[in-house]
């Protein structure tokens, strides 16, 4: 979040909006207007709750002075309310057309319009409620058969959404009936009774909303599972795979804990059932960025004592961190493939590591590059030195992480520049003067889909790769320089030549349904423009657009900054239809349930509906939200600052706590105390370490004890997994000290018996100690192993 400064509030005297600025002479520009305001000129004045000039969403029931006047008005705010945020949303009805119904049943209770008004004000909220979820469910289904996770977050937003319309639908109609009863009474005609009817028998005609227990019980997607176990089948029986057998097997090798052998068998058998469920859940995780959990069991990883920046993998018994690591000296950690840990020693060797049987295997003899590194489809894609004498000549190697094998894919690599998903940018170097004694070079820019193997030049090295669209990429190439570029478009797989989108533009955005986003202008004044691949349809976008966040239904939802003073702002992808949603943003957090989730610059927790109304604060003092849920939001906030050390070197303490909250607000309790680092998981886990104070009364000074813990964020309950703090080595010989010892004993021994003449027992004396002096030199030898 920004840093806190000290600011004045002022308002713009063109739209009333309320700006923030330092308590300076220069002038600000406001966000909602664009108008140019000076602040010495403009009287301090203190902002209200609530209160952002501009809202879309918000009426004014003040200003309507007669009931037909406010039955046009609704209409016309049907009309163009967001009804695919509102299917979102947990409620019914819409809180300010209420209030408006509920102004004139007090001011005009005797005018048939008044009860006109009343009824859209519940029978239109339900029926669009009612399209919605169905519009909901739709989506759910299209974004499953896409295999998009988006679809499980939407199904539980649909079960809240359906279990709420069933449960309400008598009583709308209740409601319903009493104010057509009313709309008759006070001079509504025949003819318009029997329309309220008729929309009322709409509503019981509407059957309850179907609900499901799990995803895969809504018929559609069990149709669709059916349908491609089938398919699966057939293509796998032409490989001479038993789906059914194969999938059986896999489950009881999972059962017997051979995991890897499970997993291989999973992966051939394409998605067949709940194959890939399986695999997930054999995959297992980093749960932060020290401690790894495999098969249930949590292994530490901390940082050597010695002078390199290397760390040792220690198993954990009884809930604490043992003393002897079982891997040393591990440089980077590459990934793990159920309990098959792959790593980069110390010395730039790539290595496996076996959980299961602790066995450690050399996979690699050449150096690798353990700052590039892409994990994709069971494969890890790695940059080599080509040779094993220190060259500086490069290859990119691919890492079977199933087999454990290694081949180089690509020669003469020079540099990798980036990944995303199956593309890999990399540069090569280009000899372009064949004189051996003055060779000059230029260096390309490649891509490489590890798919098919196959190679797009992109030519100069100047540039870069912004994006990948259909079967297109995205890049720009500094022209000059890093603040004027020329944004390009090129075919991956086809000879058509690069084509020039536009020159000069200062940055790329982003590319949202098919539509390229960037920016022209300079650091200072910049203008967001829109246009197709092929060039057409170029649309300059209001300024001051400083980040795009999501989009949603055809809606782009971006923020608008300047200054001390940003909005959060919606627009449809064509440009028109532009709304403010709310004011004072600091920091985008969520969507979930029809709401927007952002902190203000006052570090304060806010929720918005995505129309703009219903906005709220929340919780305050919010330092990090960890997760937003179906009914609450888990966040990090700073309970105090402790001041300690002298004046000259005093040092600040910050104590944080984990905290729920719901969404009114209220029903906010502590999680957890003292919290050092916090990390959400997955969306019901959240791990974290907390210092747990040291109660040895005998050292005061002792530190605190770091605890790892688990919060099941449904539950608020909480696991402690891990103490760690490493147990202390106990004192005592190595083994290599002890087998020198014995060694040296047997020796002197055997030179008395010798000196005795009594040979046979020296030379058994002799030998003991030879035997020893080769114990010795294979413990040390294995410790010295264990360092590369």
């Amino acid at each position: 979040m920004a840093e806190k400064v000290s600011l004045k509030i002022l308002k713009c005297p063109s739209c009333g909006a309320n700006l923030k600025a330092q308590n300076t002479t220069d002038a600000i520009t406001c966000v909602y207007c664009n108008n140019t305001v000076v602040p010495v000129t403009e009287p301090t004045v203190t902002a209200p709750k609530n209160e952002a000039g501009g809202f879309s969403g918000v009426l004014k029931v003040e200003g309507i002075k007669t009931s037909s006047s406010a039955l046009a008005y609704i209409e016309q705010f049907f009309e163009d309310y967001d009804w695919e945020a509102f299917a979102y949303a947990q409620t019914l009805s819409i809180a300010e057309i209420d209030k408006l119904a509920d102004s004139l049943k007090v001011s005009s209770a005797d005018d048939k319009n008044t009860w006109f008004a009343c009824f859209k004000a519940a029978y239109v909220p339900f029926i669009n409620k009612l399209a919605g979820c169905n519009k909901i469910l739709a989506s759910i289904v299209e974004e499953y058969k896409k295999d998009n996770l988006d679809a499980y977050s939407k199904f539980d937003a649909y079960k809240r959404i359906s279990s709420m319309i069933n449960m309400h639908r008598d009583g709308i109609v209740t409601a319903l009936e009493k104010i057509a009863t009313n709309a008759s009474k006070y001079g509504a005609s025949d003819s318009e009774i029997s329309s309220l009817h008729t929309d009322i028998e709409n509503v019981k005609g509407a059957s309850f909303v179907e609900t499901y227990n799990d995803i895969e019980s809504i018929p559609q997607i069990r149709s669709f599972i059916n349908e491609k176990n089938a398919r699966i089948s057939q293509t796998l029986a032409a490989k001479g795979i038993n789906a059914e057998y194969e999938y059986a097997n896999a489950v009881a090798l999972i059962n017997e804990r051979r995991f890897v052998e499970a997993l291989n068998t999973l992966l051939r058998l394409e998605g067949y059932s709940n194959a890939n469920t399986l695999i997930e859940k054999i995959d297992k995780y980093f749960l932060i960025s020290d401690v790894l959990e495999i098969d249930g069991k949590l292994y530490y990883f901390k940082k050597d004592q010695s002078e390199y920046s290397t760390y040792c993998l220690y198993p954990t018994v009884n809930g604490t961190v043992g003393f002897k690591p079982i891997i040393r000296n591990i440089s980077n950690i590459i990934t793990n493939y159920a309990d098959l840990l792959y790593y980069i020693s110390s010395n730039n060797r790539l290595k496996r590591y076996n959980l299961a049987t602790n066995v450690e295997e050399k996979l690699y003899d050449k150096r690798v590059d353990k700052k590039f590194i892409n994990i994709y489809k069971r494969r890890a894609f790695l940059l080599a030195d080509k040779s094993a004498d220190y060259s500086s000549k490069k290859e990119l190697v691919e890492l079977n992480l199933s087999t454990g094998a290694v081949r180089t894919i690509l020669e003469d690599v020079k540099a990798i520049v980036s990944c995303e998903g199956n593309k890999i940018i990399y540069t090569v170097s280009e000899k372009i003067n064949g004189n051996s004694y003055e060779a000059q070079y230029r260096t390309l820019t490649n891509i490489l889909d590890v798919d098919l193997m196959t190679i797009t030049p992109l030519g100069d090295s100047k540039l870069s790769v912004e994006g990948f669209m259909n079967n297109y990429v995205v890049y720009t190439k500094l022209s000059p320089n890093e603040y004027n570029k020329s944004l390009y478009i090129k075919s991956l797989n086809t000879a058509e030549p690069e084509r020039l989108i536009e020159q000069n533009i200062y940055s790329f955005c982003d590319i949202i349904e098919n539509k390229l986003f960037y920016y022209i202008g300079n650091s200072k004044n910049q203008s967001l423009i829109t246009i197709n691949c092929d060039g057409t349809e170029r649309k300059e976008w209001r300024r001051f657009i400083s980040k795009i966040l999501f989009e949603q239904g055809g809606w782009l939802y971006f923020i608008r900054r300047a200054g001390y003073n940003a909005v959060l702002c919606k627009s449809r992808l064509d440009g028109s239809k532009y709304s403010i949603i709310a004011g004072d943003i600091d920091e985008f957090i969520d969507i979930k349930n029809g709401y927007l989730y952002y902190i203000n610059s006052d570090a304060t927790l806010v929720k918005v509906r995505m129309d703009g109304s219903n906005l709220q604060e929340l919780c305050d003092n919010v330092e990090t939200v960890l997760s937003v849920k179906e009914n609450k939001i888990i966040f990090v906030s700073i309970d105090d600052k402790i001041s300690t050390g002298t004046l000259e070197f005093a040092t600040t303490k910050l104590v944080k706590s984990i905290y729920a909250v719901d969404f009114s607000g209220s029903g906010k309790i502590k999680l957890a105390y003292n919290v050092t680092t916090a990390k959400e998981y997955d969306e019901n886990t959240v791990y974290y370490v907390s210092a747990a104070e040291a109660k040895t009364l005998h050292n005061p000074t002792e530190k605190p004890i770091q605890m790892l813990h688990r919060l099941n964020v449904e539950t608020n309950s909480v696991d402690v997994l891990l103490n760690l703090e490493p147990e202390k080595e106990e004192s005592g010989l190595s083994k290599f000290t002890i087998a020198m010892i014995i060694m040296a004993v047997l020796f002197f021994l055997s030179l008395i018996f010798f000196a005795c003449e009594i040979t046979g027992f020296a030379i058994l004396l002799l030998l003991g100690g030879f035997g020893a002096l080769m114990y010795g030199i294979v413990v040390k030898f294995s410790d010295s192993e264990q360092t590369q």
